[in-house]
């Protein structure tokens, strides 16, 4: 048996060598991700003020101003006295029980949830069509390309050089900017709309939807699949 000494060095060794391994690997691979970025935003992050590099000053409350009246899901103006809190509470009240959780988490940190029918009503309104509002995967290109919301665009925020100028520019005239990810135990939809919320001249626009691919599907909707605007559509089971 070899002296204690020797076996402890042994042991750092086969640990240094992990890890560079690791690091290699995580530098390689093309989902490999970067050491110096915060992919899980806990905190509020500033919304006001974006400076030319991206970063910001003021608060995420805007995010859920109570001033700012959300637009009507079917494009008919402002809803008369009816704010962003009041629209993520009336949304929390509609939602499934096990999404309740997520919805109050969501209410907490600024951002605005909805549920299947405000998701609904937007996607299938003569705005989304012609732009006005944006759907926004947060989940990597290949689960993307299995089957996302039709029109839906990529929005990974583990690889956030890849996406966030297309999503920035299409921000200018879109009323509202809709993330979801795989629903359920995902969150991946609630750290990327927390991250892009301090990136957005006006972040109010932002909605994340909580049910997420899997009661999209499960709901029957429309599921393209391929890239984005492939036109490759399926429906799921009703």
């Amino acid at each position: 048996m070899k002296p204690l000494p020797g076996l402890l060095a042994e042991a750092v060794l086969v640990v240094a060598a992990g890890a560079a391994l690791g690091w290699a690997g995580n530098a390689l691979s093309p989902r490999g991700l970067r050491v110096d970025r915060d992919y899980f935003p806990r905190t509020p992050v500033p919304v006001r003020g974006a400076t030319g590099d991206g970063a910001a000053t003021g608060s995420h409350e805007a995010a859920a101003d109570p001033d700012v009246a959300p637009t009507d899901a079917t494009g008919g103006g402002s809803s008369q006295g009816t704010a962003a809190e009041d629209a993520a509470e009336d949304a929390a009240a509609d939602a499934e029980p096990a999404q309740a959780e997520a919805f109050e988490r969501l209410r907490a940190r600024g951002l605005v949830p909805v549920a299947f029918e405000e998701a609904r009503a937007l996607y299938e309104g003569p705005l989304y069509a012609a732009g006005a509002y944006v759907f926004l995967d947060a989940r990597h290109e290949e689960d993307h390309a299995l089957g996302h919301i039709p029109g839906a665009r990529v929005f990974d925020h583990y690889h956030l050089e890849r996406y966030l100028a297309d999503v920035l520019a299409l921000a200018p005239g879109t009323m509202r900017m809709v993330v979801y990810c795989s629903g359920g135990d995902c969150e991946d939809s609630e750290f990327a709309a927390a991250t892009l919320a301090g990136m957005l001249p006006d972040p109010s626009i932002l909605r994340v939807y909580v049910g997420g691919m899997e009661e999209w599907r499960a709901r029957g909707m429309p599921v393209e699949t391929g890239a984005s605007g492939s036109g490759q559509i399926e429906a799921g089971p009703r």
